[in-house]
């Protein structure tokens, strides 16, 4: 490390409470985390009248983790999702099509990639186009438009838990997914993309220059980003790799709108059943 950057990154960590927001940005992704949770076993034990909300736990769990999605992911959809009528499907008519193909992703018969698979495979990808070892791709939560890291590689703690959600514009996955399109950071030591604090995080993290590009969603929106880092700045990108990393993002929007209207709604359809079940049967925890 430079000593102007070492100078940089002192005075940055000696700013007013600065060398606390990882902390605390930490602590909100769980308290998201446990909100998001605790308003899934809520809805559950009314709505079919559960015995507890321990058993809505339960079954939260075994549910997510039947389908692939973990607790919080599920219990997102559930919180999201339109209620279901009584003794009927959640979704009645809808057709169930075969994933599409990726080219990031093997072939394989049977059960398609669970999601974070699949998106540490959308890393991967990534990281061979730009030639890095260090990426990071992240979800957008329709709710309130935050972004939530998901797959990382070649990143220090430090940097994962500052970037575990971001809900403002002060970084350059922000702006991108603002602004619905690339954003090409040359140096991240003087762009305007960051403000001061994300900015000492970023050069403490040896990233100097990086790219973000938006995995497009329904309706021209971002339903995520990827990320690729260098430790150099001015790192210049080929127009084949920026073609190759718009290629990826769209097969790799195209799988999460899948995966989204299948995969999801499946859960919550067998979500829907084992409730009704466990309520009609008079059961308790799963």
């Amino acid at each position: 490390m430079t000593d102007a950057l070492s100078v940089f990154l002192t005075s940055a960590a000696a700013t007013d409470g600065s060398h606390l927001r990882p902390y605390a940005v930490e602590l909100r992704h769980e308290l998201l985390a446990h909100a998001l949770v605790t308003r899934a076993q809520g809805i559950l034990t009314e709505r079919y009248g559960l015995p507890n909300t321990r058993s809505a736990a339960a079954l939260l769990r075994a549910v997510g983790r039947e389908h692939g999605l973990g607790t919080v992911r599920l219990a997102a959809a559930l919180g999201q999702a339109r209620p279901p009528r009584a003794h009927q499907p959640w979704f009645p008519g809808r057709i169930r099509l075969p994933p599409p193909v990726v080219g990031f992703v093997p072939a394989a018969s049977g059960r398609p990639p669970p999601l974070p698979v699949f998106l540490d495979a959308l890393r991967d990808a990534v990281c061979a186009i730009t030639r890095t070892g260090m990426a990071d791709v992240q979800l957008i939560d329709a709710s309130d438009h935050t972004l939530w890291l998901e797959s990382h590689c070649g990143l220090p703690t430090e940097f994962v838990n500052f970037f575990a959600v971001i809900d403002d514009t002060t970084t350059a996955c922000g702006n991108a997914a603002r602004k619905r399109r690339r954003v090409v950071v040359e140096d991240v030591a003087t762009a305007p993309d960051f403000d001061e604090t994300a900015r000492a995080v970023m050069l403490a993290a040896h990233s100097r220059s990086l790219q973000c590009t938006p995995i497009p969603g329904p309706a021209g929106r971002p339903q995520g980003m990827v990320s690729t880092h260098h430790d150099q700045p001015g790192h210049a990108y080929t127009g084949a790799e920026l073609g190759a990393l718009d290629r990826v993002a769209r097969e790799a929007g195209a799988w999460l709108d899948w995966h989204r209207t299948t995969t999801v709604r499946d859960a919550l359809e067998d979500l829907h059943r084992r409730a009704q079940g466990r309520r009609d049967d008079g059961q308790g925890p799963v």
